[in-house]
């Protein structure tokens, strides 16, 4: 475990310090068009929620996270502002009769959305159109219907660029906003006691355009049009869905610095059981390394050569093993030792042509003679050590 300690060392340290700029490092701006309470980002709605209060003074600001329909049906008889900001707006059939039902009752709903379902906008005798504008994304001039709040045009982007026409003209339909052509962006509808606002241009409502100088005051003049004596419901549900996460480590995913707390724990607790579960070596017995009896054995042979006093065989033996290496350190065939096999072996090896006549003369000698004398054998081994220092040839 030991020799493993720099290592883990090493590893921790370097998580640590991943971690630690992960937690610190600046995070991208996000530009998606959430238009979500709790968002800061340039496209949230945080700002202006946490505004709201001051257009509706003393009174509760609430947040909702049901359905339309059964945050409608749970309310308590209590008139209210109903607000929702989002890009897109879809009801069924009884939500919507809800809606107008709740309206009626001396309500007053808010919604601001780039898609509004049309069925939505038929039961409200509206038709909601597309401007037949080839540059959708560039920004489109708004101008307030009110001649007191009109103090000059200002511009908006939108997505999708539609607006509200009048299907209905026996219904109660103010024009709040409108575009230079006169076109209804937010309209005002009288329903009972109550009224639904539609705004097609959200993002109107969104941090970047709350924190332009030349924008502020425009989405809270766009709220005036509710009642400030009443309390204010913020819708979520469009964009967050419900309030309901049963998971018991929802407090930790809310949080990054708990997430990567988390983690961190989970890293540690890992290294510790593949680092010390893992199953112990025992001890390695000591090998003795086996010997090398290369030597005991040429020992072995050489006496045994000895006694036999067998010069000839040993001198064949001697020059055949010659042979074998001047064909492989010098690619000779050694079939045939004539001239030419001699003139050839002394311009590969620098040796002198006359003495290696001699030696292949010692050596054709020893491999065809019947019987051989110790001193011929003594010639023969001095011929072969002659050639093999003088070329560095390796036996």
């Amino acid at each position: 475990m030991k020799k493993y300690r720099l290592n883990i060392l090493l590893i921790v340290v370097l998580l640590i310090i991943w971690t630690i700029y992960q937690v610190f490092k600046p995070n991208p701006v996000n530009w998606e068009p959430t238009l979500i309470n709790t968002d800061k980002n340039p496209y949230g709605t945080y700002i202006l929620f946490h505004e709201a209060a001051s257009l509706f003074p003393g009174q509760k600001i609430s947040v909702s996270r049901l359905p339309v329909y059964n945050q409608l049906d749970d309310s308590t008889g209590q008139r209210y502002n109903y607000v929702l900001i989002a890009q897109s707006f879809s009801i069924t059939n009884e939500e919507m009769q809800k809606l107008r039902n709740f309206a009626k009752s001396g309500n007053h709903i808010f919604i601001a959305a780039e898609n509004i379902s049309e069925s939505f906008c038929d039961s409200l005798g509206l038709k909601i159109n597309d401007k037949p504008n080839l540059q959708a994304l560039k920004d489109s001039t708004f101008r307030f219907s009110n001649s007191r709040l009109n103090k000059g045009s200002f511009a908006i982007p939108s997505f999708a660029h539609k607006y509200f026409t009048i299907a209905d003209s026996s219904l109660k339909i103010t024009s709040i906003l409108e575009d230079q052509q006169q076109r209804k962006v937010m309209v005002k509808i009288k329903i009972g006691e109550g009224s639904i606002i539609l705004c097609s241009v959200p993002l109107m409502f969104s941090n970047w355009f709350v924190l332009r100088e030349d924008m502020s005051p425009i989405p809270f003049k766009a709220l005036s049009y509710l009642p400030a004596d009443r309390p204010l419901v913020w819708d979520e549900y469009q964009k967050q869905g419900r309030l309901e996460d049963s998971n018991p480590l929802r407090a930790i995913w809310e949080n990054k610095a708990l997430t990567w707390a988390y983690f961190l724990s989970l890293t540690g607790i890992l290294l510790v059981v593949v680092f010390e579960t893992r199953r112990r070596r025992s001890m390695v017995p000591v090998v003795v390394p086996l010997k090398n009896t290369t030597l005991e054995f040429v020992r072995v042979i050489g006496l045994l050569h000895y006694e036999q006093r067998n010069y000839t065989d040993i001198a064949r033996k001697k020059a055949n093993y010659f042979l074998d290496r001047i064909r492989l350190h010098y690619y000779l065939p050694t079939q045939n030792t004539d001239h030419t096999f001699v003139v050839a072996l002394s311009e590969k090896s620098g040796y002198d042509l006359r003495e290696t006549e001699k030696l292949m003369d010692a050596i054709t000698y020893a491999r065809n003679a019947l019987i051989l004398t110790a001193d011929d054998l003594i010639e023969l081994n001095k011929s072969i050590e002659t050639f093999t220092i003088k070329t560095k040839l390796k036996i």
